[in-house]
């Protein structure tokens, strides 16, 4: 039904003519192969994109649309030379920025990404909430591998732990509702971020794990705050690991499971507890 709606209302634009016309043939041929990508008819919406590009090459969201199509084809090479032209011509746009970042967290380019997202906080929106929570869960990560003993890395992954959660407070202070930042700064808290792992003083892993194990009840307190009013799978999983920390396996079994139906995306791609 909605394709032909889009079909008659593009004969339509394609009578009016002038400005009028062009610009509502624009935004329809662009709904329309998102449509196609819908139906997964893959073939009708690369002929979309690329009629509705060349009347309009600048059309952002087309390119990536097209890239997005291409990634998800295992073409990343090919996607990734459309994002990386398309910046050239249109640096500042935020979406962009934040598409081609999620790329290439995907692709597992952390040093780049992490590069690029400190560029676009600097030159271009220091205030974006996206980029803020990108930029902490590279961090982040970066810190927890870390386990160099001597004092001076010791040092450095401590200010770099202090540094996501404060990043994370900057991000929910611009977005009290970021959910993202909140489960953040919830897993920073339930690891003891600012503690176990931001230095190697404990006397062995099982001592690292029973401080772990007493932030969960604070943890799990705040993500269920955050479940009433996010029906996400990710908060669901979340929880599950923190119940898994406390050997609640039963508990643990639910949530994850819950967590699973709910999620779109691969459970892995989560950041855990």
């Amino acid at each position: 039904m909605a394709w032909s709606m889009y079909e008659a209302v593009l004969t339509k634009a394609a009578s009016i003519g002038g400005s009028s016309g062009e610009a509502m043939s624009t935004s329809i041929l662009y709904n329309l192969a998102r449509l196609y990508e819908d139906k997964e008819d893959l073939v009708m919406a690369k002929e979309a994109y690329d009629k509705l590009l060349t009347h309009r090459p600048e059309y952002i969201d087309a390119r990536i649309r097209q890239a997005h199509m291409l990634a998800n084809l295992n073409q990343v090479d090919n996607a990734h030379e459309i994002l990386k032209h398309t910046l050239t011509a249109h640096t500042s746009n935020l979406n962009l920025r934040a598409y081609y970042t999620s790329s290439l967290i995907q692709n597992n380019q952390l040093k780049v990404t992490k590069d690029f997202v400190y560029a676009t906080l600097k030159d271009y929106e220091h205030s974006d909430v996206y980029l803020l929570c990108a930029a902490t869960l590279i961090m982040y990560n970066q810190s927890c591998k870390s386990r160099d003993p001597n004092s001076k890395a010791l040092e450095e992954c401590k200010c770099s732990f202090q540094c996501v959660v404060e990043t994370y407070q900057k991000a929910l202070q611009f977005d009290p509702l970021c959910a993202v930042a909140a489960q953040g700064l919830v897993i920073a808290t339930a690891e003891d971020a600012l503690g176990a792992l931001s230095s190697v003083t404990v006397a062995s892993i099982v001592e690292e794990t029973q401080l772990r194990i007493k932030n969960t009840p604070d943890a799990l307190d705040v993500f269920t705050k955050i479940q009433e009013s996010l029906n996400d799978g990710c908060v669901y999983i979340n929880i599950g690991h923190c119940y898994y920390a406390r050997d609640e396996f039963d508990h643990a079994i639910e949530s994850v499971s819950a967590g699973s139906k709910l999620q779109s995306q691969p459970a892995d791609t989560v950041i855990p507890v």
